[in-house]
């Protein structure tokens, strides 16, 4: 491969948020397009929740599912109680 393809697609790892030592380690230079793009949305999909696999849930979320657990145990409160 010339060296402006390798440079160039050196690039695209870098701009996903790998480092030099992750491109190196993984060789990813040497994966297919379409595996780098796998790799890339992985990385993506990481950095999306901190690198937690856990989801982050803004507060308007929370107050609406905080609301639906109230709504749902009145109801079973009720049927208890009949």
């Amino acid at each position: 491969m010339s060296d402006r393809i390798n440079d160039f697609k050196r690039m695209i790892p870098i701009l996903a948020g790998y480092g030099n030592g992750e491109i190196n380690k993984d060789k990813l230079l040497d994966l297919t397009n379409e595996d780098l793009a796998k790799k890339i949305g992985e990385k993506k999909a990481l950095s999306q929740n901190n690198g937690h696999k856990q989801k982050v849930v803004s507060i308007r979320e929370v107050r609406y599912y905080i609301e639906d657990l109230d709504e749902n145990t009145s109801k079973i409160s009720v049927i208890k109680r009949a």
